[in-house]
Parts: C-alpha cells; sequence; structure tokens
C-alpha cells in the first residue's frame, strides 16, 4: 500500500480528509516515532486512533488525521494552577531554566512591551532533545506569568503561546507508570503548554520517508496559512527549533566531540523575518550536569538570511559554554558533509556515550513528562467520562 502512495500522485483537500491516506501517513510517522521510543524513553507508541474535530474533539488522539495540523491550546485549567498544585515536583526538571528567563528582567520587560505594542516574539533554539522546544515555552511562560503578577498584572492565556513540532509527535504519548494502560498523547499535554502547530520538517530523515512531495506540501501549506492568521493577531509568542531536526554529535579528526546544529531552510527563516516580530535566541542543554540550564539572547531582529545565520551561530557559542562541547551551526548541507567527511570513527562515539550523561536524559524525561501525565490524563478521563453520563 505504501508504496502506491509514494508514486508521483495529484493531492487535493479532500485526500486530507481521507483516513486511508491519513492511516498511510501514521505508518509511515510511526516508524520514524520508534527512535524516541524503548526502555530509556518515556515515550511510547500510540495506536490508530484519531479524533474526530467536527463530531467530538475529545475522543481519539489528536493530530492524526492530516487535517487536523492546529491543535489548539487547552485554556482550563491552564499551565499556572497545575504549576502551583505541582509545585517543587514539576519544577524540579527545569526550575533554572524559569529562574533564568524570570531573573532576566529587563528582558522581561522588554517582552511585555513589544507584547503589548502588538507585536509578535518568536523563540529559536538548538534542539538536543525531543521535548526541550516545549520545555523552553513552558519556562518562558511561567516566567512570564510570575513577572505579570509582581507587577499586579493579569498573566496572558495559553491561546498566546504557540509552537511548531514534527507531526511524528502525534504518534507518541506517555503512558502512567503505575498503571500503563492509561496512556496521554503527546499533544494533550502540549495543549496545557499553548498552541500546537504540526509540521513536516523539510530534514534530511524527512527527505527518506515514503511521503508523497505534494502530500508534504500541502499539509505545509495548510499550516502555514494558519499559522499566519494566528501571528496576524499579534501579541503571539511562537517558539521553534529552527533546523527541524535534533542536533548531531560527531567527533572531529582529533577524536573530540562535537555538537552541530544542522542547517535550516529558507522557509524557516522566512518565519524569523516576519515584519513586527522580535526573535529571541535561547541555547539550551537538558543534559547538563547541574541540571537543565540555558543561555538566551536579548530581542533582536532578523530582517535578512545573514542576521538569521548570526543568530544561530550565537546559539550555537551559547551552547558551547553552557556545556564545554564545541557546537557549530551548519550554515549549509555541505558544511555539515565535510564535518562527518573529516571525522574520524564516529561510531566510538554512540559506543563511548557517558552512560551518566544519558541517565540524566532519562531522570530529566520522566521528571518533567511524569509530571505532566497526571493532568493531561485527568482531562482525558473527565472528558470520556462526561460523555458517558450525557
Amino acid at each position: 500500500m505504501s508504496k502506491e502512495i509514494i508514486q508521483p500522485i495529484e493531492v487535493t483537500q479532500q485526500d486530507l480528509h481521507s483516513e486511508l491516506v491519513s492511516h498511510i501517513v501514521y505508518d509511515e510517522l510511526t516508524r520514524q516515532a520508534q527512535n524516541h521510543t524503548g526502555k530509556r524513553n518515556r515515550f511510547t507508541a500510540l495506536r490508530w486512533n484519531p479524533r474526530d474535530i467536527a463530531e467530538d474533539p475529545t475522543v481519539g488522539y489528536p493530530g492524526q488525521l492530516l487535517d487536523d495540523y492546529r491543535i489548539e491550546a487547552n485554556m482550563m485549567p491552564g499551565l499556572e494552577p497545575f504549576i502551583e498544585a505541582s509545585g517543587e515536583v514539576f519544577l524540579k526538571g527545569f526550575s533554572k531554566i524559569t529562574d533564568s528567563f524570570y531573573d532576566n528582567k529587563s528582558l522581561m520587560d522588554s517582552i511585555q512591551g513589544k507584547l503589548e505594542a502588538q507585536e509578535n516574539i518568536v523563540v529559536v533554539t538548538n534542539h538536543g532533545e525531543i521535548y526541550d522546544i516545549a520545555i523552553i515555552l513552558a519556562s518562558l511562560r511561567l516566567a512570564l506569568s510570575k513577572h505579570a503578577v509582581d507587577q499586579e498584572r493579569e498573566p496572558m492565556h495559553a491561546n498566546h503561546y504557540n509552537l511548531i513540532v514534527h507531526r511524528m509527535i502525534s504518534q507518541l504519548g506517555i503512558a502512567d507508570e503505575r498503571n500503563p494502560e492509561n496512556v496521554a498523547p503527546a499533544l494533550s499535554i502540549l495543549q496545557l503548554v499553548g498552541e500546537t502547530f504540526l509540521s513536516f520538517p523539510r530534514t534530511e530523515n524527512a527527505k527518506k520517508a515514503h511521503i508523497p512531495p505534494a502530500l508534504d506540501k500541502i499539509c505545509t501549506e495548510n499550516m502555514l496559512y494558519a499559522l499566519h492568521e494566528k501571528m496576524s493577531e499579534g501579541s503571539q509568542i511562537l517558539a521553534f527549533a529552527p533546523s527541524g531536526s535534533k542536533d548531531e554529535s560527531i567527533l572531529d579528526r582529533f577524536g573530540k566531540k562535537r555538537n552541530v546544529i544542522k542547517p535550516v531552510n529558507r522557509g524557516t527563516y522566512k518565519l524569523m523575518q516576519q515584519p513586527n516580530t522580535s526573535i529571541l535566541g535561547v541555547g539550551v542543554a537538558l543534559d547538563h550536569h547541574d541540571g537543565p540550564v540555558c543561555s538566551m539572547t536579548e530581542l533582536t531582529v532578523c530582517d535578512n538570511d545573514e542576521a538569521c545565520h548570526d543568530l544561530l551561530d550565537s546559539i550555537a557559542e551559547r551552547h558551547s559554554k553552557l556545556t564545554g562541547i564545541k557546537t557549530l551551526y551548519a550554515r549549509k548541507q555541505a558544511d555539515l558533509d565535510a564535518w562527518r567527511k573529516e571525522a574520524h570513527f564516529p561510531e566510538k562515539l554512540h559506543n563511548n556515550e557517558n552512560s551518566q550523561t544519558l541517565k540524566m536524559q532519562h531522570v530529566i524525561g520522566s521528571t518533567v513528562l511524569g509530571a505532566v501525565f497526571g493532568v493531561a490524563v485527568g482531562h482525558l478521563l473527565a472528558n470520556r467520562n462526561s460523555k458517558k453520563n450525557k
């Protein structure tokens, strides 16, 4: 069946409503999602159970149908009351990141001023782990909420926070360790952070996927139209990793570890160059020996490709200082290919990976994702029970 769909085809909007076409894509994305499941990950693969937006959006898993590319924010109870109830258990995973934002009062004031003027903020990061974008946006939201409360102002609601993630996330969930039958879709958890837009990033791995370019194109166009519509409202915060894929670790010619932020395509740079938009660059290291840390730039404007390049270089430099590992931004694919070519025995990097680092990453993932699991599953079960009682 998959061989039929990868041939050159005409794709229409109607195809996006087709469960057959969506299921074929689901099979391919599930294959990709296997890289994020297993003993060292909290994620589990979701079965085919698409939600029906028109009939009942509370039943089924969001994002599995191709026309479900904009996952709305969950406005009740919102992130702040949940954090207040969960306290240190939740914050243990990224309290330093939240404090890094909150303690930077000039940045908090700058962001608040831009949003009050109905301008937008785009937050861009390196991409070391699958969930680092969500952690950065959640931490920024908490910091801005605390800052607003300090000034006796009403914090912004969840629908002002947005993130772009790989559509593959729609195939991942988090199982309750005490009751594995209860699984919260990752997208349902992200709804607590803000509104989520699903993309097919044009990365090396994406090009190898058995998804026809015509289908990729029409899905991307629909998502970008919805995103631009949302951003045109103003006073929005949008977070994403420009590279669209995880940073790559390779060994240089001397056998020393090097971290590489992969190339960014022209379309992504256009998102950073939108009018009335300021950019916040963040270098983030979730596997730091002292716990998750980040380093951010001041707000800047990227009005051309060179400015975007410079910002990614700055993020790489900040990541280097956080980790002590040389981090570079590959401005073009040729740079990445050259670094790979000159590397000696890169396979040793995986075999000799520091076990303590892997353990730290698992603890971080378990703490953060485990903390949000309870409320996400609670929402799902409450919705199901409410439906049964009607």
